[in-house]
């Protein structure tokens, strides 16, 4: 994590511990490795310079823990906060998104890789700790997206669609020309601003075009990083063909591959052994008063 630490980002994966590891991949593929079952399935065994570490299972998870650490923060170009992560606003503050500006041969390969990690965790039931909003789940398992899953990603954005809508609906035509001060562009996840049509930034929003707009609007933001997401479908489904998943929702594809975001105590109830004494003694009680 020392190169996470410089606040530099690795660009091409060569510094950060996802990084080398892709490196690796490029120099001995390993990618039939990642098709495994067991929850306790280990790809690659790590060794901690300096710490004298056998790896029967634990270094290697903390390594891909790392990993989904550096994936989520600016040491890696393949993730960026969504809006609503960056501006602490809305829901799934959280989450995490695609980046739509990383486009390089070796930035897809990357894509690719994070998707052999993600198609693991998905086939072994192995949760790592990602956050990403439906709109990723969905997009991964082809389901149709709405305004919803926009709204999840992008309140900002949602709310100034639906009272463009509302006011298109309500208000006069020359009332919302002169209040509307919006040109043909929108804003990616990323902060870039782009152009809905040609000419976008010197064609203005009003009341006869304001629908148009909005479905511009829409389709730009679902669909900003489709090429990043196939990338990704590449390595998951290298790893797990999502088909024979297709009886499970997105939520639970997502509990397969991130685990539950709430654990209920019923659940860990349920697991407990009782090994030196029984459910039904008084610490035991008062253990689990304590956590409910």
């Amino acid at each position: 994590m020392a190169f996470r630490d410089t606040g530099k980002c690795d660009f091409n994966g060569e510094h950060t511990i996802f990084g080398q590891i892709f490196q690796a991949n490029k120099r001995k593929p390993h990618a039939e490795a990642f098709r495994m079952n067991g929850t306790d399935a280990q790809i690659w065994e790590v060794l901690m310079a300096g710490e004298g570490s056998m790896d029967v299972g634990g270094p290697f998870r903390e390594c891909l823990c790392n990993c989904a650490e550096e994936l989520q923060s600016d040491c890696l170009p393949i993730l960026v906060k969504t809006p609503n992560n960056r501006n602490d606003h809305g829901m799934n503050r959280e989450c995490f998104t695609l980046n739509p500006s990383s486009t390089t041969p070796t930035q897809q390969d990357l894509f690719t890789y994070f998707g052999y990690i993600l198609g693991f965790s998905i086939r072994t039931k192995s949760p790592l700790d990602f956050h990403f909003p439906s709109l990723f789940w969905k997009q991964l398992l082809d389901e149709a997206v709405d305004l919803t899953d926009l709204r999840g990603v992008d309140e900002y954005t949602w709310q100034v669609l639906k009272d463009l809508k509302n006011n298109g609906e309500t208000a006069p035509p020359d009332f919302f020309n002169a209040a509307v001060d919006e040109t043909f562009t929108t804003r990616l996840s990323n902060g870039s601003l782009v152009d809905l049509c040609e000419g976008g930034a010197e064609r203005q929003v009003d009341h006869s075009n304001h629908l148009e707009f909005i479905d511009l609007v829409v389709k730009a933001r679902l669909t900003e990083s489709a090429k990043q997401m196939e990338w990704v479908k590449r390595g998951v489904t290298f790893v797990i063909d999502l088909s024979v998943l297709a009886f499970l929702t997105w939520e639970e594809i997502e509990i397969r591959a991130c685990g539950r975001k709430d654990i209920e105590i019923p659940d860990l109830k349920a697991i407990t052994d009782y090994t030196y004494c029984s459910e039904d003694h008084k610490i035991m009680k008062f253990f689990w008063t304590m956590f409910e």
